[in-house]
């Protein structure tokens, strides 16, 4: 699976027609992204600036499904009024190099207030007593 990103832009004054149109977005559409093969996809928005991010394991074969959908056409018209564009977005899409892997920054935290929930509410030395295990925690 590769990585892949878009950049745009927002018309300025229309930041959040855009956010409310992706907060209204239609189930079509997100069936139709599915069904293109796209996987975790993300638009992050700075400014004006959008950044779009995604996966997919073939990026011919997403793209072709996604510009022969009609949803998709009737997307872009929809947003065409609220975007700068002055390239085809699917025509710019790059592959982008991962420069810092997933970390699960939260795991730690959660297995130390897991550990501290059993300690406080748990008699291990009980349990393990009545299974004859002999060990003193």
């Amino acid at each position: 699976m590769k990585h892949y990103a878009w950049v745009l832009e927002v018309r300025p004054g229309y930041e959040q027609e855009y956010k409310k149109r992706h907060d209204e977005i239609w189930p079509e559409m997100v069936e139709m992204l599915q069904e293109s093969g796209l996987r975790n996809y993300n638009i992050f928005r700075h400014g004006l600036t959008l950044f779009g991010y995604f996966e997919t394991d073939d990026l011919k074969k997403s793209i072709k499904h996604i510009v022969a959908s009609d949803v998709n056409k009737k997307w872009g018209k929809y947003m065409s009024d609220i975007l700068k564009v002055d390239i085809d977005t699917l025509a710019s899409v790059e592959v982008i190099e991962q420069a810092f892997g997933h970390v699960r920054l939260h795991e730690s935290i959660k297995a130390s207030y897991a550990i501290q929930l059993v300690h406080e509410n748990v008699n291990i030395n009980g349990i393990l007593s009545k299974i004859d295990f002999d060990c003193n925690f």
